[in-house]
């Protein structure tokens, strides 16, 4: 087993201690904007709300950059970590996930996206997509920005429910503030094509790192846009 998969492994066992039950997901209210995250001032990672988990508390704090509440991303180590929220919302009705993000030389951030799939029976997927930490996820994508040239899609399983993407190279400038604009709908049916996004329901926003001891990231804003 590589050195990648082991992480990932144990991201599984951190997500299972922390979703050992399933929140319940939050949903969207009215046709407007549905902000995922802010974060809110007080929001406590070691302890966050019902519908929140994540791989590793110590990992993440609340904090200000530029003058802005953000999310800061500081792994301790090479391991993977993540936080995210449970969500109930339809791509088709909210097509677009914004967020603002800025990250250090080293940091290698990734966005962790579940949905569910409605006409299709749920099946384990690899690590950290494993259904005993994350029950209500069928398939998922990962966006990362790594420092290097990778393969702009690798598939994570061999049953292609798990895609791994590169975003855009420039989107990283080390030290600023990047606005970034995901098309969910887009994405997805260049993925998974002959799926019905009529049955598709974004179920996981997740923000997090593939690790790199030292190198921060923040993120601030991240919001559903219809």
């Amino acid at each position: 087993m590589s050195g990648r998969f082991r992480a990932l492994a144990a991201l599984a066992l951190g997500l299972l201690a922390a979703c050992a039950e399933t929140p319940e997901p939050a949903r969207p209210v009215g046709l407007g904007a549905f902000a995922v995250m802010g974060p809110a001032a007080d929001l406590d990672p070691a302890a966050p709300p019902p519908s929140w988990a994540t791989s590793d508390a110590a990992a993440f704090a609340v904090a200000e950059r530029d003058g802005a509440t953000a999310l800061e991303i500081v792994p301790a180590g090479d391991d993977p970590v993540v936080l995210g929220r449970w969500l109930a919302v339809r791509p088709l009705a909210r097509p677009f996930l914004r967020w603002g993000w800025t990250a250090e030389a080293r940091a290698k951030p990734v966005v962790y996206l579940g949905f569910r799939r409605q006409d299709r029976p749920r099946r384990t997927l690899p690590a950290p997509w494993d259904e005993r930490a994350v029950p209500a996820v069928a398939r998922a994508i990962e966006v990362a920005w790594p420092r290097d040239a990778s393969p702009v899609r690798v598939w994570r399983d061999r049953e292609r429910r798990v895609a791994r993407l590169n975003g855009t190279r420039a989107g990283r400038v080390v030290g600023r503030w990047r606005l970034e604009t995901l098309d969910l709908p887009r994405v997805y049916r260049e993925i998974w094509p002959d799926d019905d996004l009529a049955t598709v329901e974004l179920v996981f926003v997740g923000f997090g790192a593939d690790g790199a001891a030292g190198g921060a990231g923040h993120v601030a804003e991240a919001v559903l846009l219809p």
